[in-house]
C-alpha cells in the first residue's frame, strides 16, 4: 500500500462538499481511483480520508493487493487490511505529495 499523509492550511464550512471536491481534484491525478455503476459503487483501487480540523490532514492510500482493503487506525497508526471484494491492486501512476498540493 501506498500512504501520502500531509495537512494543508484549509478550513470549511461543509466537510462532505469539501471532501468531495479534494477527492475530485486527487482523481484527476489518479484516474479512475474509483469506479460506479448507475451511482453504485463497483470497486476501488484506493481511497481518500480527510480530518477537516481548522487545518485539513490529507490521506491519500492506493491498495497494493486486489480484495485488501488497507487503511490507518486513527488511534493506533498502525496499518489495518480487512477482506473486501471492491477492492482492486492500484496500477496507475503514484502521485506525490507535491502533486496533490498544487492541485488542491
Amino acid at each position: 500500500m501506498v500512504m501520502i499523509k500531509f495537512t494543508i492550511k484549509k478550513t470549511c464550512s461543509d466537510s462532505a462538499v469539501c471532501h468531495e471536491n479534494i477527492h475530485a481534484k486527487i482523481e484527476t491525478l489518479t484516474k479512475n481511483l474509483r469506479t460506479f455503476d448507475n451511482g453504485k459503487l463497483i470497486s476501488t483501487c484506493g481511497h481518500v480520508s480527510i480530518s477537516h480540523k481548522p487545518e485539513h490532514t490529507i490521506w491519500l492510500f492506493l491498495y497494493s493487493h486486489n480484495k485488501k482493503h488497507e487503511g490507518e487506525n486513527s488511534t493506533t497508526k498502525k496499518i489495518r487490511i480487512a477482506d473486501n471484494d471492491k477492492v482492486k491492486k492500484y496500477t496507475g501512476v503514484i502521485p506525490t505529495e507535491s502533486d496533490i498540493r498544487k492541485i488542491i
